[in-house]
C-alpha cells in the first residue's frame, strides 16, 4: 500500500479520477503527477459517490462488520480531531 501524496491544508489540488467498473479498476492523478492504477475493494456496477479523506488508512468497516452499531467508538473523547476543509471547485462525470 502507498499513498497518493501528502495533504497540506489550504493547498489547491487537481484530482483526475477515471473509473472502470467493468474491470474493477480506477486511475488517479494528483496535480498532473504520476498516474496510479488501483483495483476496487469490491465489485461495483456503478459509481454513486466520491469521498475525499485524510489521515490514517481505515480498515473498518469490513464485509463482516454488522450493518447497525449501537455503541460509541471506544475512547472517542480522547481522540483529538483535526479539521480538513474541502472546497470542490468542479466535479465532472460522464459515462462511456
Amino acid at each position: 500500500y502507498n499513498s497518493l501524496g501528502t495533504y497540506e491544508a489550504g493547498k489547491t489540488y487537481r484530482i483526475d479520477l477515471n473509473v472502470d467498473c467493468e474491470f474493477r479498476t480506477y486511475t488517479v492523478r494528483v496535480n498532473g503527477g504520476r498516474e496510479v492504477r488501483r483495483i476496487f475493494y469490491a465489485p461495483a456496477a456503478t459509481l454513486e459517490r466520491v469521498m475525499f479523506r485524510t489521515g490514517a488508512v481505515r480498515f473498518d468497516p469490513t464485509p463482516d462488520t454488522p450493518a447497525d452499531r449501537f455503541t460509541d467508538m471506544e475512547n472517542a473523547s480522547s481522540v483529538e480531531a483535526k479539521e480538513a476543509v474541502f472546497r470542490i471547485y468542479s466535479l465532472e462525470t460522464s459515462a462511456k
